[in-house]
């Protein structure tokens, strides 16, 4: 669990709480890990059953995200799916019969959890075709980055999903001094 132990893990916590405003509460929610060996944040992506299909790794403190395989935790007689089988970092925890919001990355999906919409997922980076057609949900909000990348993302997942859900944009570029939930 996130912030026992070692000093490393409660200074990566201390951030995480302080810096990025996430809650205890969420960072249990979501199941999240740290890895003393690489000092990095562990987030579980699982697809909407729960089945786990990658660890994603961010190294505290920047932006450098790397994936962990089976074999790196001890578990050398299985393979994680590719996250393009459509699987994203809080997928079997969404309520399917509430608005959803989608958004790029597990750090900004961890904020807007501690802000209070509890029904959010992320992409884990740009958002792929398989991605965008798991994403068939009655009420949507998309809060990608208004990058290029995210601006992809965005469009993706709208041409996926029209005509099938209630969609709404989310331009945090417009929220003086943001540019991503997070």
């Amino acid at each position: 669990i996130l912030g026992r132990g070692t000093r490393s893990a409660k200074k990566v916590k201390r951030y995480l709480n302080r810096e990025r405003r996430i809650s205890d509460e969420t960072l249990r929610y979501f199941d999240v890990r740290y890895d003393p060996s690489s000092d990095a944040v562990v987030f579980p992506v699982r697809d909407s059953v729960g089945r786990l299909c990658a660890l994603r790794a961010r190294i505290a403190g920047t932006k450098k995200i790397y994936e962990i395989s089976p074999e790196q935790v001890g578990i050398f007689d299985t393979e994680f799916p590719s996250l393009s089988t459509g699987a994203m970092f809080g997928a079997h925890l969404v309520d399917f019969s509430s608005p959803v919001m989608v958004v790029e990355a597990e750090i900004e999906a961890m904020t807007i959890h501690t802000l209070g919409f509890k029904n959010v997922i992320a992409a884990c980076g740009s958002l792929g075709h398989r991605q965008a057609q798991e994403l068939v949900y009655p009420f949507m909000y998309f809060g990608f980055d208004w990058d290029k990348a995210g601006k992809k993302s965005t469009k993706r997942a709208y041409d996926e999903c029209r005509g099938q859900s209630v969609l709404f944009l989310l331009k945090w570029n417009e929220v003086e001094g943001a540019s991503d939930p997070g």
